[in-house]
């Protein structure tokens, strides 16, 4: 059953995608649009146009996955990335790049020049888009 769920939810490419340098300002405009009360994991359903029961699966993976105090630190890690601004007061979303395997049930985050890195020691999402696996998936059918 878990796999299955994990072969219909967004995988890391997805998550480094959107919040990519050349995702970030998307991301930003559908933070805007969920308000700062969102759950960890919205933008990405977002982010991948997830409804109905691919939202709930999505949703249903990561409070497995993730305890609700690592996903408020990575929320807030999210939002002062997102909200980060210039010494204009222009915004200027700052990049995050996610990478798994770290030391178990660890959360380690670091800031170097224009972004930040979340190494995470929890299950990984598949590896691969959701897009192209469900490509994958018609091309078996």
């Amino acid at each position: 059953m878990a796999l299955i769920a994990a072969r219909n939810a967004p995988g890391q490419k997805d998550v480094n995608d959107e919040f990519s340098s050349k995702g970030i300002l998307n991301t930003l405009n559908n933070f805007k649009e969920l308000g700062t009360g969102y759950r960890f994991g919205d933008l990405t359903a977002k982010h991948c146009n997830l409804s109905g029961s691919h939202a709930e699966t999505w949703r249903n993976l990561i409070d497995g996955s993730y305890p609700a105090d690592v996903q408020d630190v990575l929320r807030s890690v999210i939002t002062q990335a997102l909200t980060h601004k210039d010494s204009h007061g222009h915004a200027k979303p700052i990049a995050i790049e996610w990478k798994w395997g770290g030391k178990s049930r660890s959360v380690k985050i670091t800031y170097s020049r224009s972004k930040y890195t979340i190494e995470l020691g929890f299950p990984p999402p598949l590896a691969m888009r959701l897009a192209q696996r469900r490509e994958k998936a018609k091309g078996k059918k």
